[in-house]
């Protein structure tokens, strides 16, 4: 069976961009950006804005390491990492990967990726995307998930750069896709992904009509 992932990913955004959530959920994310954008930096209160936004459990050691971590470092990390990832004279992947190892330094942003990602989207919402479970498994579904290991965050963003260009050709030109809008189609996409009795995938369509 031959999945058309940029056909999947262009209705799947289209449904979301139709849902009334679709201009209340990332009020958050954005309101984020918008003091990033401003201060160059994210405070450990955005931090803690972000982990509400992605549902991320706070009861956990890199949330209290995070807490017992000065402002003011959180600040120089953040600030450092904003720099890399808006510099436009790196490419997309090659920024991200750059700012995600500046990161590094701050407890949380380690491990999966998933957090320090979605500090990155907002640090540069217009070149970051979110890296998490759901954007994995669409991904998967299709033969495009990224190789584990160093540099996978890079990787993706070869991926969802790639993606981007393919959903703007297949929207004939209406919208230009950004990776942040690839992320979000992959999130959603994720809940209908399934596999038949043969071990293939499948995308169904949404039980209620909705994603």
């Amino acid at each position: 069976m031959t999945l058309d992932i940029a056909g999947d990913l262009l209705e799947t955004w289209t449904a979301v961009t139709k849902s009334p959530a679709a201009t209340t959920y990332d009020e958050v994310l954005r309101e984020v950006a918008a003091r990033a954008e401003h201060a160059h930096s994210l405070s450990k209160a955005d931090f803690g804005a972000l982990v509400v936004w992605k549902r991320l459990r706070a009861d956990t050691k890199w949330a209290k390491s995070l807490m017992e971590t000065p402002d003011s470092r959180v600040r120089q990390v953040t600030h450092d990492a904003w720099v890399l990832a808006n510099d436009e004279s790196l490419s997309i992947p090659r920024a991200g990967r750059a700012a995600q190892e500046e990161l590094w330094q701050l407890p949380g942003c380690g491990g999966s990726g998933a957090v320090a990602s979605a500090i990155l989207v907002a640090l540069s919402p217009g070149r970051m995307a979110v890296w998490d479970r759901r954007a994995r498994e669409s991904l998967r579904a299709y033969g495009r998930e990224p190789s584990p290991g160093n540099g996978r965050y890079q990787r993706y963003l070869e991926i969802v750069e790639e993606l981007a260009s393919d959903v703007t050709e297949r929207a004939g030109g209406s919208h230009a896709f950004t990776p942040r809008d690839i992320d979000l189609s992959l999130y959603h996409l994720a809940h209908r992904v399934t596999k038949d009795e043969q071990g293939e995938y499948v995308i169904t369509p949404p039980a209620d009509g909705s994603l």
